[in-house]
């Protein structure tokens, strides 16, 4: 076997690694009726152009048409057989495995009957079950609605592609066009989350035989339609298997001969199924409250116990914890469980194992709440703790452990405990999803090994308020006293923190909550937003306040509650030394929408690469709309290898309006400096101070109104310096940071803005006063571009050109650039609009997305 082995569901390594497995492949499509339908599948199937053999199994469901002569049409052409079974209600699943008993293939494809695949399909399918062994691979839909012909379909012309697209559909030429489509987004291609299970269909899915074998092939239980296949994704999904996405693996949905009502009937017919669907899936989506009743339980307790009087305990421990929704799994010799083995073969929810590795293969949990049965904790504390599965991106949770006095706060001493004093290096106390483990089932007959490989690639989340009380000596090995402040310093601060900042922490608000429409009386959608934010730097303060006043629909902060939607703002925020990238790893999450809105990308030249593209590329191409500042950004993205739809929207603060009432005052001129810390196009900041002393100079020698505004406090003494410079300390000065209406109202007075800062020229050309920027970075002509105002740029390595870039703008020239600055920041301005309507259009309809 060669299985995969990494984190959550990321099977993006797959590409890159080469084909270790030749497999041998069979299909299988049960039928029942509607033979003409089947006749166009077998059709699809004679066509593939996989170039090594493959069986086709028929399983017809006890059809009253003759499925037989349709299949002995085929025997020529394909490797194809029929199988049946007699008619007994809906027999979807029996009809399924009936077909696994008939092969004795690798790997199985299911197919349904009424489904043509496209010519390479099948290729498609088994290209990834070459590299590992634990994968189902789930192909795309698209639905025809048109009567098709076998023989054209044989003969390569039915053009089922073209038939199926459609010219307004705004989806990828392969994407499902069912709820996928949805869950795909919004997961990163089940990249985030615990929920990818959800996104394998039974009628277009591919897995190893063993494997489906190994968790009980397909469960008669259902005898509806609706449901089967994802009860049986998850018990896959909870052995360790890897969902992978393959949209070009794509099959045409036949239904053209439905009945009028058939969505709706099925959709009755899944909502009926529901209740059955949750007693056997434990998932959160399914299974709303845990209780008792569940036929699979949501936790397993992995008891592992020295003798009878552990056992004994761990059984009414864990029938007086107040998290009902478990079983208990006994893990030691004949002596230590052999007064509970007659017990076990009668409760449900009692079985024993000899070994740790028998007991993860035998729970049915989709968490392990692993246990030495010398530790004593409180009989709430797993309700506590599973409320930290929540957050769909927590693999693992860990406790703090006490013993004689001393406390173990930090995961790397928990682990020590572990690994010195736990049984066979298993922890006292830890909840794990199972599927973690499972991945590397060979691993498990080495329990520590098996637990630790397996903690080493969870996100885990760290709980202190309640500790479990371990042995001393466990205790004792990683401290030898009680600790002080001192030891609190360096207990690691961020795991304590994160241990308790649910149970201290008040509920999240935003950060600054953006005004309420009157008309508007339903609640507000919730957008994290990320961005250099809250440190009185005008420009990410304005181009915040201005996305807010654009979606007045919206809460858009930091910490919002609920939120729908991770917005990446204003600011130049791509290849970034993965500052602003970390934060959206933080915030991201399989429920949420993505947007991009406005972003700069750091010019690749000046910069160079900083961040790899890989590690952004999911979330660009899920997001609901990428919206760059300017040209030159999208031109990096290109550079850097993003070929996605992305699309210049204008820096987010063109969206800020001229404040009513202002007074012009004739004749002056507004400054706004920087001190880059050489980190300039010619690499001095003196040089550039000093040409803005010299034209501030000229011009108050000929009686022009010059005001110095700063855009950051850390600018000030250096607009201070500038003054002194050119012999007028005594200029009105203005700090800009301070208040944003203000500041506006200043720039909108004024004939000219001189600003090196970006958005003092940013928020000039929103108000509609000709600027002069000086570029001491590449996103200050980035801004300038994109506004057609690339003229009146002077890069600081140029510097002794601003005296005739502002002598250029005070004369002739200064109509003709406000005009067709003024026609870029309208084209921007109802670029954003249009984004933040249609923003809102997703965002607030139908968030629960489908149920499926």
């Amino acid at each position: 076997m060669t299985n995969l082995i990494t984190p959550g569901n990321d099977y993006r390594s797959l590409r890159s690694r080469p084909d270790t497995l030749d497999p041998s492949v069979a299909v299988i499509v049960p039928v029942y009726n509607r033979a003409s339908l089947l006749a166009n599948v077998l059709a699809g199937l004679s066509r593939q152009s996989y170039d090594r053999h493959f069986d086709v199994v028929v399983v017809d469901d006890g059809s009253e048409e003759d499925i037989r002569s349709v299949v002995d049409r085929h025997v020529d052409t394909m490797a194809v057989r029929l199988v049946r079974q007699e008619r007994d209600g809906f027999g979807l699943a029996r009809a399924r495995n009936l077909g696994l008993a008939s092969v004795d293939a690798d790997v199985v494809v299911f197919l349904d009957a009424d489904c043509v695949p496209a010519d390479d399909w099948l290729g498609h399918h088994v290209s990834w079950h070459r590299k590992a062994s634990n994968l189902v691979v789930t192909g795309s839909r698209r639905h025809v609605d048109v009567l098709l012909d076998p023989t054209t379909i044989a003969e390569g012309a039915a053009n089922l592609h073209g038939i199926a697209s459609r010219p307004d559909d705004p989806r990828s030429e392969f994407e499902p066009d069912d709820w996928r489509g949805l869950v795909y987004r919004r997961s990163q291609r089940l990249l985030l989350g615990d929920a990818g299970f959800r996104a394998a269909i039974g009628g277009n899915s591919s897995m190893r035989r063993d494997m489906i074998l190994s968790v009980g092939g397909a469960s008669t239980e259902f005898r509806a339609w609706g449901g089967e296949d994802t009860e049986l994704a998850w018990r896959l999904w909870n052995a360790g298997a890897f969902i992978v996405p393959e949209d070009r693996a794509i099959i045409y949905h036949q239904t053209h001969d439905d009945p009028s009502d058939a969505d709706e009937r099925r959709r009755e017919s899944r909502k009926l199924a529901l209740p059955l669907i949750a007693d056997h899936v434990p998932h959160r989506f399914y299974r709303k409250e845990p209780s008792h009743l569940y036929t699979v339980p949501k936790v397993s307790w992995i008891v592992t116990v020295g003798d009878g009087a552990e056992a004994d305990r761990a059984w009414r421990e864990a029938s007086l914890a107040t998290y009902i929704d478990t079983e208990l799994v006994l893990v030691g010799d004949g002596v230590a469980v052999e007064n509970r083995s007659s017990a076990a073969a009668a409760a449900p929810d009692l079985s024993v194992a000899g070994t740790f590795g028998e007991a993860v293969a035998k729970a049915r949990g989709e968490i392990l709440a692993i246990v030495d049965g010398r530790a004593r904790f409180d009989r709430r504390l797993l309700a506590r703790t599973m409320r930290r599965f929540d957050d769909a991106r927590v693999s693992a949770v860990r406790v703090g452990y006490r013993g004689s006095g001393i406390r173990l706060l930090r995961l790397k001493d928990l682990r020590r405990a572990d690994a010195g004093h736990g049984r066979d290096g298993l922890p006292f106390f830890a909840l794990i999803r199972r599927r973690e483990l499972m991945k590397d089932p060979d691993m498990l007959g080495r329990s520590g090994e098996a637990w630790t490989a397996a903690l080493d690639r969870s996100k885990t989340d760290l709980f202190v308020t309640d500790l479990v009380e371990v042995p001393a000596e466990a205790a004792e090995s990683v401290r030898t006293r009680v600790p002080g402040l001192s030891d609190m310093r360096a207990a690691g601060a961020v795991e304590i923190a994160r241990g308790v900042k649910r149970a201290v922490r008040p509920p999240k608000k935003s950060a600054r909550p953006a005004p309420i429409a009157e008309e508007q009386d339903e609640a507000r959608v919730g957008i994290e937003y990320i961005g250099f934010t809250g440190q009185q730097n005008l420009g990410d303060d304005a181009m915040l306040e201005a996305i807010r006043r654009l979606m007045p629909w919206a809460e858009i902060g930091v910490n919002v509650s609920n939120p729908r939607a991770v917005m990446l703002g204003g600011g130049t925020l791509f290849n970034s030394n993965s500052a602003y990238l970390n934060k959206v790893r933080h915030l991201d999450g399989p429920d949420m929408e993505r947007v991009v809105f406005g972003t700069g990308v750091r010019n690749l030249d000046y910069w160079g690469v900083t961040e790899r593209l890989g590690d952004w590329d999911p979330f660009l191409r899920s997001a609901l709309s990428v919206g760059v500042r300017g040209p030159d950004s999208l031109a990096a993205m290109r550079t850097w290898g993003y070929d996605g739809p992305a699309e210049i929207i204008g820096d987010p603060a063109l969206s800020l309006e001229r404040p009513d009432g202002i007074e012009h005052v004739d004749g002056r001129v507004v400054l706004c400096p920087l001190h880059a810390g050489g980190e300039c196009w010619g690499r001095d900041d003196l040089a550039v101070f000093d040409a803005f002393a010299r034209t501030i100079g000229r011009l108050k020698s000929e009686g022009r109104d010059v005001v110095m505004m700063t855009a950051h406090p850390g600018d000030d003494r250096w607009a201070i310096e500038i003054m002194r410079r050119s012999g007028h300390p005594d200029l009105e000065y203005v700090a800009g940071y301070d208040d944003l209406d203000a500041t506006l109202r200043l720039l909108a007075s004024a004939d000219l803005v001189i600003g090196e800062r970006l958005h003092a020229v940013v928020l000039a050309a929103a108000v509609g006063t000709p600027f002069v920027a000086i570029e001491y970075r590449p996103k200050v002509r980035d801004f300038a571009e994109s506004i057609d105002m690339s003229d009146f740029v002077v890069r600081t390595d140029e510097i002794p050109r601003l005296d005739g870039a502002v002598r250029e703008m005070s004369g002739d020239r200064s109509v003709e650039a406000q005009g067709k600055m003024a026609e870029a920041v309208e084209r921007w301005r109802s670029a954003q609009s249009r984004t933040a309507r249609e923003l809102q259009a997703v965002l607030s309809d139908d968030w629960e997305g489908p149920t499926r």
